[in-house]
């Protein structure tokens, strides 16, 4: 923030917490990171130019995967899949991102500030704490080893589509 504000770069707390993350906590990568948002979107960095630059996925379309996937919504969470695909998403990165929100649910589930081990700005723990509100911790704890695997799957497919899409479909009829 510090330096966007030197610099005069527009930029939003997400978008320095998508950067944040993909530098896994590196300074001098989340700079080098920074530089080349500036570079491919100009001065005015948006949230959805940094998730092409990152090939990151917005918060706001995990929330909603996770919303589907904790109603079981099979049909829908196949044309999400269908459509991420569609705009290049990259499913392992995806599925990734996954892992970590069912991951920051559970956290949120168990800790008295989840803020001080997730890594996101205020608004989107809000979020995370009216998901994790209406989900059992043994069901996330489910979904987590499930998808987890499914991850790991992927490593090794050939078929990386029909991979991630079942695997979802695994996920989303597990019960604890």
């Amino acid at each position: 923030r510090k330096i966007a504000g030197a610099e005069g770069i527009t930029i939003t707390d997400q978008g320095l917490a998508m950067i944040a993350r993909a530098a896994e906590g590196s300074m001098r990568d989340s700079q080098s990171l920074l530089d080349q948002a500036v570079s491919y979107s100009g001065m005015s960095v948006k949230n959805e130019d940094l998730q092409a630059t990152l090939g990151s996925v917005a918060q706001e379309k995990l929330l909603q995967f996770a919303a589907d996937l904790l109603s079981h919504d099979s049909n829908g969470l196949l044309r999400q899949i269908d459509g991420l695909l569609e705009q290049g998403l990259d499913m392992r990165q995806f599925l990734a991102g996954l892992v970590e929100h069912v991951r920051n649910l559970m956290v949120i589930k168990i800790t008295a500030d989840p803020g001080r081990i997730i890594e996101l700005p205020a608004a989107d723990i809000q979020n995370l704490q009216q998901q994790a509100s209406g989900v059992e911790s043994d069901q996330l704890l489910l979904l987590f080893d499930s998808l987890s695997k499914t991850l790991e799957e992927m490593r090794w497919s050939p078929h990386q589509r029909f991979t991630v899409e079942m695997g979802i479909v695994k996920a989303c009829h597990i019960t604890p």
